[in-house]
């Protein structure tokens, strides 16, 4: 059968394949659109099957915060290069998915959960289909690395911010006293300067009590090694390893920071001043960070 121009026009524009591949399928189909559209798509899973065992090293972040700032997600999607990360299929690939956690991923906390759902306007396919055959168009592994969703049931917001080049991004849960304050736009600005702080200082707690006992007792048994053959005073090394164990803290909890903007306030500090400003209480609940390759 003679495969026309319009015959493989028409299954590119329903499955985005190459002139090559549609012609391909297009014969070994018969000429048939629905069997050589499930052509490619078997050809599309043998090639991902081929690609999963080869490192995706680059890719980008996907941020999405529903209308209203009450819910946002962060998915990291890594491919080979970064030249497929900036192809416009992987980017809306990335950005379809953290759309996706926000609006439906309550009780999804891995992204295999993510990979076995629907993917929305895709015909009923899984976002694991979905990601073969973009495998297959784009000639790279594509892996869902990590996934975070935020969701603030009270007063607040979630507060938001992604790097220049969608490679780190972050999210943070962001309470207060009212709606009304939550509106404010100082509010809104202080919600964002405090995702940037975790972008930039990368804390790993909220605040010091958050910190595991058991992450503190090897802090200190690190410090007590440091000092071991020192001859200080036990008073004098009391006061070394309470010293250190500070500066821990300021390096990991969010709250202990120097704020990025003004070195000379802590994080807790600029929260406390902004609450007093406002006429009510506020207070950091959560946040995820990302960060291709970390």
């Amino acid at each position: 059968m003679d495969i026309s121009a319009n015959m493989v026009k028409e299954l590119r524009a329903a499955t985005g394949a190459g002139v090559l591949d549609c012609r391909r399928a297009l014969e070994t189909a018969g000429g048939d659109l629905n069997r050589a559209t499930e052509v490619l798509r078997e050809k599309g899973l043998a090639t991902a099957a081929k690609k999963a065992s080869r490192q995706a090293n680059e890719g980008l972040i996907g941020s999405h915060v529903e209308a209203g700032g009450k819910v946002a997600a962060l998915v990291e999607v890594d491919c080979e290069t970064d030249f497929v990360a900036r192809t416009d299929e992987f980017q809306s690939l990335c950005q379809g998915l953290a759309t996706l956690v926000a609006a439906e991923g309550a009780d999804w906390q891995t992204p295999d959960d993510v990979l076995a759902q629907a993917f929305p306007n895709e015909g009923g396919r899984t976002v694991k289909e979905v990601i073969q055959e973009r495998v297959a168009k784009l000639g790279e592994n594509i892996v869902v690395r990590r996934v975070a969703r935020l969701a603030i049931p009270s007063a607040g917001l979630i507060g938001s911010y992604v790097h220049t080049g969608s490679k780190v991004a972050a999210l943070v849960e962001v309470g207060c006293a009212t709606e009304a304050l939550a509106q404010r736009p100082e509010f809104q600005t202080l919600a964002k300067d405090l995702a940037m702080q975790i972008v930039a200082a990368r804390p790993s707690w909220v605040r010091t009590e958050d910190v595991p006992a058991e992450v503190i007792a090897k802090e200190k048994e690190g410090y007590i090694a440091e000092a071991s053959g020192t001859e200080q005073p036990a008073q004098a090394l009391d006061r070394i390893l309470d010293g250190k164990l500070a500066k821990f803290f300021e390096e990991s909890c969010l709250l202990e920071q120097p704020f990025i903007r003004n070195d000379s306030q802590r994080i807790k500090d600029v929260i406390g001043a902004a609450a007093a400003r406002l006429g009510g209480q506020i207070g950091v609940h959560s946040f995820a960070r990302m960060e291709v390759g970390n």
